[in-house]
């Protein structure tokens, strides 16, 4: 069985379309998830007026992405998981496709062909490109879609707004970090699923449209503030000792361009992200001991991974999005 688990605040305009798709799979042994944080339009009556097939769980206050993730992984009981963002629409074989190349190619996370709801020829997302510098990028953000992006390929994990992963796999490494509340969560899953010896590959033929921005338009705190404080959360959390010093150079560098960049603007929520991450660096290194105990990999492996997706950027700004070229990019 495969249960799509879809967290959900406020997103009554569009989820109804959401699980009418989800309606329509030819992969027919799924169950759904409406995980709802406790919205204030309408959404978990929608849920139970027009889906009664949906199990709506409630949450009785707003917790985040991550704590409504594993609260729905949490009633669910498919040996496979499927996030999905509430502002997307899939194609009829989505499940089919992830499912199968899952299976067959033996890895633990699968990262679906996500393209803009837009434009459907522009690429949102095909996974997550996160490199050494300790940032995070979409991979072909920006980019039309084309034959490079058709072939299944090793990546680092899948983004959390449509990704696929095996459960034993999450019953191993954790589930998603609350502490998050939202972004950079999928990637901190991710580097310690990889950090344990997991790998996920991309799914060019499992197809989804995705409205982006729509779940992050009610958050208490601006977005930046999120991106940089959990950045700095995943590399206490995660990066290797050895690799930690090799590049600590890079790191810094970008963690103070990340910082001082929107000041430029009068935007310091960067800057307080930072330093709120600081004060929160006691409970990331005490998660730190867990997880690099946990280490199956050599730390030659993770690097090779993080060098490589740096050297595909020409640069990227503070949400982890590639600059765009008049030639489509990186």
């Amino acid at each position: 069985m495969v249960s799509v688990i879809i967290p959900n605040y406020n997103g009554a305009d569009f989820l109804g379309d959401c699980l009418r798709s989800l309606s329509e799979q030819s992969f027919k042994n799924i169950e759904i998830v409406v995980v709802d944080n406790a919205s204030s339009d309408g959404s978990a009556k929608l849920v139970e007026r027009e889906f009664p097939d949906v199990k709506l769980v409630k949450l009785i206050e707003n917790r985040g992405f991550a704590a409504a993730v594993n609260a729905g992984i949490e009633a669910s009981k498919g040996e496979f998981v499927i996030l999905l963002n509430n502002d997307t629409r899939v194609e009829p074989d989505f499940v089919a496709e992830l499912h199968a190349s899952i299976v067959k190619s033996d890895v633990a996370m699968a990262a679906p062909k996500m393209l803009f709801s837009r434009d459907t020829n522009i690429i949102n997302s095909m996974g997550l490109g996160y490199c050494v510098t300790g940032t995070n990028h979409d991979i072909g953000f920006g980019r039309e879609d084309g034959p490079q992006f058709a072939e299944n390929r090793y990546i680092f994990g899948p983004c959390g707004g449509a990704g696929m992963y095996r459960r034993s796999m999450l019953e191993d490494v954790g589930p998603l970090d609350e502490g998050f509340f939202m972004y950079y969560e999928d990637v901190d899953l991710a580097f310690r699923a990889q950090l344990a010896g997991y790998k996920c590959i991309s799914v060019p033929s499992a197809r989804v449209y995705h409205i982006e921005g729509a779940g992050g338009a009610s958050l208490p705190r601006p977005r930046n503030y999120y991106f940089t404080r959990n950045a700095l959360a995943v590399i206490a959390k995660n990066f290797p000792r050895r690799l930690l010093f090799r590049h600590f150079h890079a790191l810094l560098w970008e963690m103070t361009k990340r910082a001082c960049s929107p000041m430029l603007t009068g935007d310091f929520s960067a800057l307080f992200g930072y330093l709120a991450g600081l004060g929160r660096l006691g409970d990331a290194l005490g998660k730190r001991r867990s997880i690099q105990r946990r280490k199956r990999v050599p730390d030659e492996y993770i690097e090779e991974m993080l060098v490589k997706n740096r050297s595909v950027l020409g640069g990227i700004d503070l949400r982890g999005r590639p600059a765009v070229t008049k030639e489509g990019g990186p």
